[in-house]
């Protein structure tokens, strides 16, 4: 009788989906190495460019930095078309080229602000504020978690950043009061969609210095879109509550002593219930004050975009220590600075990259080819915007909104004038495609920071959620994000009207 060997406990046997998982990384890994292999051959530019651009979507599958995916195809793709010395040459001048731009001045000022009011402890009397104003309708908490995001926007500029702080403060007081958890999930989903829309906004920068656009109106450009969104979406939540009472049972007794939940967070409701609202609202005075500062300096002219960030900043800066007070503020003010060097080092890293590769691009002429291709194709305006959409969702699914704006941005905008886009409105939507596609599963970073946040017990109060909850949630909101975007597409002044009377 033959008898089977045991099967050693350590060995791990791989599933289905991780065999796929496998067998298409090493797929990948071969077309990406043999592209980048194929450009030592005799081709010509424009095929060598083509090789390049095959390499560097390979890599970013693999998911390397950004940075090396741009850097590395490039560096090839120069080296193969015109030797050394022209590798040396855009190595020694692209790190000054591609970040020494006025525009950019204002990223770490931006990037410093969000670092503080996330240090601040600020987000969690916000979302009470919104709470309290707001509760009165019905699906209150989850139209408070959208307004909270409209907030945190303001002073954040980052999705990520209002994502995570909304998630961590908002979801356990909205399953305390015994809200589908899949609600809930969307409901700060949305509330993070107005991240980068509303200024101050980090992507919208960035996007200004690539698209060489003014950055006062270019941030201003995404005010109206953001406050609209926000406004859409507080309507559907209302509409979604009244409709489907269930999904939001209990929100009259969010909160409060006798509601389920860990008794650490009822106590402190419980000291913040007794205040009254006009108590409450002057807790947040530095949210008015930032905003007044942004928006209405860039509006009414009295500061310039860099200007705007000093001032802002500073703001910010006072508002932590007077938050902070007792607290260590200094150690709060520190850890946001060495967050900000941080942020701004990778950021200015990835620019020089997107320099080297269009210097490449425009060597092997692979970026004329692609501008002709499109050109050729005779689409009206409409058509081509339409067929936008698909493609950042496409690559949604395997970049962030960074990346995709530095890989598209270069190689779109010398069409925009072809097809009568502005580039300011264009920004906009950029940026709001990528907001979306950072939702989009399987790779939409966004939903992997959500169901990682609502692992911890503090957050979930003892209710599962799984990777598929969070997903099905995606499903409820991509609907009204894509119509969203049609918005945008079909009645473009929406994004001119701050601009216009700046």
């Amino acid at each position: 009788m033959i008898t089977a060997k045991p099967v050693p406990a350590d060995t791990q046997v791989q599933t289905g989906p991780q065999r796929r998982y496998t067998l298409a990384f090493w797929i990948t890994l071969a077309v990406t190495v043999g592209s980048a292999a194929a450009t030592l051959a005799p081709l010509v530019d424009e095929a060598v460019g083509a090789l390049c651009l095959v390499t560097m979507l390979g890599l970013l599958c693999m998911r390397a930095p950004v940075w090396i995916s741009l850097l590395v195809p490039a560096l090839i793709g120069l080296g193969a078309a015109r030797g050394w010395r022209l590798i040396e040459g855009s190595l020694s001048t692209a790190p000054y080229n591609a970040v020494a731009q006025w525009s950019f001045s204002v990223l770490p000022a931006f990037i410093f602000m969000g670092m503080l009011i996330a240090s601040s402890g600020l987000a969690s009397d916000i979302f009470m504020v919104m709470r309290r104003c707001l509760g009165w309708l019905p699906g209150g908490l989850a139209i408070g978690a959208n307004a909270a995001g409209a907030g945190l926007a303001t002073v954040s500029g980052s999705t990520m950043g209002v994502v995570y702080t909304l998630a961590r403060v908002s979801i356990p007081e909205m399953l305390r009061a015994g809200y589908n958890k899949r609600l809930a999930t969307a409901a700060v989903m949305l509330g993070g969609l107005t991240g980068n829309l509303i200024p101050p906004s980090i992507l919208l920068v960035i996007y200004a210095g690539l698209a060489e656009t003014p950055v006062g109106p270019q941030l201003l450009a995404g005010l109206a879109p953001g406050v609209l969104l926000a406004l859409l979406v507080s309507a559907a939540l209302v509409t979604l509550a009244m409709a489907r009472p269930k999904l939001v049972r209990g929100d009259e007794v969010a909160m409060l002593p006798g509601a389920r939940g860990d008794h650490t967070a009822k106590a402190k409701v419980a000291a913040r219930e007794g205040e009254g609202t006009a108590r409450m609202v002057l807790r947040i005075w530095p949210i008015p004050l930032i905003l007044v500062t942004t928006v209405g300096g860039l509006y009414t002219g009295t500061f310039t975009a860099t200007e705007v960030g000093a001032a802002s900043a500073l703001v910010c800066l006072i508002a932590t220590w007077v938050w902070r007070r007792g607290e260590q503020p200094w150690a709060a003010v520190q850890h946001a600075a060495v967050g900000t060097v941080s942020a701004v080092g990778i950021i200015f890293i990835m620019l020089i990259a997107v320099d080297v590769f269009s210097t490449m691009l425009t060597v092997t002429g692979v970026g004329r080819v692609l501008v002709e291709s499109l050109t050729d194709l005779g689409l009206g305006r409409l058509a081509f915007l339409l067929i936008l959409v698909p493609f950042y969702l496409l690559l949604g699914m395997f970049m962030d909104t960074l990346a995709m704006m530095v890989v598209t941005v270069p190689l779109l905008l010398p069409v925009l004038q072809n097809y009568e886009v502005s580039p300011l409105w264009f920004g906009v939507f950029v940026v709001f495609m990528g907001e979306i596609a950072m939702i989009t599963p399987p790779v939409g970073v966004l939903t992997y920071v959500l169901h990682g946040v609502m692992q911890d017990p503090e957050v979930n109060l003892g209710t599962e959620v799984t990777l598929r909850d969070v997903f099905v949630s995606v499903a409820w909101v991509i609907p009204g994000v894509l119509a969203f975007c049609l918005i945008l597409i079909f009645f473009p002044g929406i994004v001119e009207i701050a601009v216009g009377g700046s």
